[in-house]
């Protein structure tokens, strides 16, 4: 290739890329997941809908999310969660330092 020239001079850098036109850019959509894994996450998917909570924690097992015997939610995940659900159900002008559950528990 030559070299690049600025001002009709030349820079002595060798131009690597070639300008194109923008009409002349095909678009490419490239999938960034191959088939094999395509698959093999379908398979997971529909196992855990047919299979339902069973089939989850059997996946989780699986692939070392949860260990056996082991709940989808512990007792401090349940009442953190209901703790935020009755939080977030309250009007704000019934919240206040006396009604926020995290508050309530920090001041024991």
């Amino acid at each position: 290739m030559a070299a690049s020239q600025v001002a009709g001079k030349s820079t002595g850098v060798e131009r690597l890329l070639q300008r194109v036109a923008p009409s002349d850019v095909k678009g490419a959509i490239i999938d960034p997941v191959d088939d094999k894994t395509r698959a093999q996450s379908g398979e997971i998917v529909n196992s855990v809908r047919d299979g339902g909570e069973k089939a989850l924690i059997e996946v989780s097992i699986k692939f070392g999310d949860l260990e056996e015997g082991e709940h989808l939610l512990d007792l401090a995940g349940l009442t953190a969660l209901v703790l935020c659900a009755w939080w977030t159900s309250l009007t704000f002008s019934r919240r206040g330092p006396s009604t926020n559950p995290f508050m309530m528990h920090a001041s024991r």
